[in-house]
């Protein structure tokens, strides 16, 4: 699924984000820092600004917007989602950002990265653990929202 997110305004693109629903046994052959416990993720294939919205804050928004399709899936299948991404290796400190805390971004890639927040656990997998040959180097990310609740 794609989804378009647009000013209000004049309808102008802003960005673009791109999620695939599906389950924790189809998607962990991909993204390695999944977790069992979760059986459906809502996974973030990809995010792309317009380059005159780069130098803001959109990758922000397009978060929120992320955070606002999985408590809709969530809601509508009335079971808990899970949030699970690849990110290449430049995109941890904007990950990171995201969590509004004081601690600067790690730059670790020999161990896992885990950090919670009242709004949400970000827990960060380097490719160099799962194996070294993996180009480009990158995160596998797993997003835990924990203010959603299951109605």
């Amino acid at each position: 699924m794609v989804y378009l997110l647009c000013k209000h305004d004049d309808d102008e693109i802003i960005g673009v984000l791109a999620v695939q629903l599906t389950t924790y046994d189809i998607l962990k052959a991909k993204v390695h820092a999944l977790t069992p416990d979760i059986s459906t993720y809502l996974y973030l294939s990809w995010i792309a600004l317009d380059t005159k919205y780069q130098k803001y804050n959109y990758f922000a928004f397009l978060f929120e917007f992320y955070h606002v399709l999985v408590r809709r899936v969530q809601i509508q299948l009335g079971t808990r989602i899970g949030g699970a991404a690849i990110a290449i290796r430049r995109m941890r400190p904007y990950l990171w950002s995201l969590l509004n805390t004081d601690i600067r971004c790690p730059g670790d890639t020999d161990k896992s990265l885990y950090k919670e927040t009242k709004r949400f656990t970000l827990f960060i997998k380097p490719s160099e653990i799962i194996s070294p040959d993996i180009k480009p180097v990158q995160d596998h990310v797993l997003i835990i929202f924990d203010t959603l609740k299951v109605r």
